[in-house]
């Protein structure tokens, strides 16, 4: 919260010296409220967020091409703080906004784009249309291919998405390729762990424990603990859930009193 507090008093102070420099409406001031804006998203101060980002627009609408990236860049600013407020339809509207700027900004593509495309498809796969958010995914992917190395995490972060949505369709098969390509890349970039490469340690053992595979399952969930454990305070509930997937494991195996210690184990972490 410091460091937010921080970066709050510099970018208001640079706004003030903007202001009394160049006329209000300057793009260098509409980039100021761009940084405003994100740090009010980040403390979960949505309005004061919001009326950032819209004045930040309204400037760039009236100084700036309408095929600028700046203009793209803040409309994905305001459909963030939609989605993060839960107002999907309002975020996939300033997203396809945002994406038909870069697509003219950006002919030959660009990892903004990349990023709006993975933004348009985590929507689509909340709101149950899994074809759009496929589709989606598959180019955000492909576009970040082209312009990064093979083993950037953000590929890894691709890759698992894309095989979170198949997963979803209950194309397990298919989106068991996926992880096991992101896996490599999150240990090589994390080799202690990070919270995402234990989501994806959890789904793959999710896949083997659907399988019947069920040393493969507990192995994976107990990489997957072991890796939240590091990361996350001991009553979090993502300790809890992966414990109770190892929990069902056991008792799918018929080794009752193992799994009814973990059930245990998970109602502690919860309390």
């Amino acid at each position: 919260m410091g460091e937010y507090n921080q970066a709050m008093t510099f970018y208001t102070h640079a706004l003030h010296e903007k202001e009394n420099y160049y006329s209000y409406n300057h793009v260098d001031i509409a980039k100021d409220l761009n940084h405003l804006g994100i740090i009010c998203k980040r403390q979960g101060e949505y309005e004061h967020s919001m009326k950032y980002f819209s004045k930040a627009l309204e400037i760039f609408e009236k100084y700036l091409p309408s095929e600028h990236h700046d203009i793209a860049t803040t409309l994905m600013n305001i459909a963030d703080v939609h989605d993060e407020q839960g107002k999907k339809k309002e975020a996939l509207h300033y997203l396809m906004q945002a994406l038909n700027i870069q697509r003219k900004a950006f002919p030959n593509g660009h990892l903004e784009m990349a990023l709006c495309l993975n933004n348009i498809a985590a929507i689509y796969a909340t709101t149950g249309e899994l074809e759009k958010s496929l589709e989606h995914s598959q180019l955000s992917l492909d576009l970040k291919r082209i312009y990064l190395r093979s083993d950037h995490h953000d590929i890894a972060i691709g890759l698992a998405n894309h095989g979170n949505i198949l997963k979803q369709q209950d194309k397990n098969d298919e989106a068991f390729e996926y992880y096991m390509k992101a896996l490599p890349i999150y240990e090589k970039n994390f080799p202690d762990g990070h919270p995402d490469s234990a989501n994806l340690m959890y789904n793959i053992g999710s896949i083997y424990h659907a399988k019947g595979e069920y040393e493969n399952a507990l192995n994976y969930y107990e990489k997957a603990r072991t890796i939240q454990a590091r990361h996350f305070p001991s009553g979090h509930p993502n300790l809890a859930l992966t414990l109770s997937c190892v929990a069902q494991v056991y008792q799918s195996k018929s080794e009752l009193s193992i799994a009814t210690e973990c059930y245990k184990e998970c109602i502690n972490i919860l309390e």
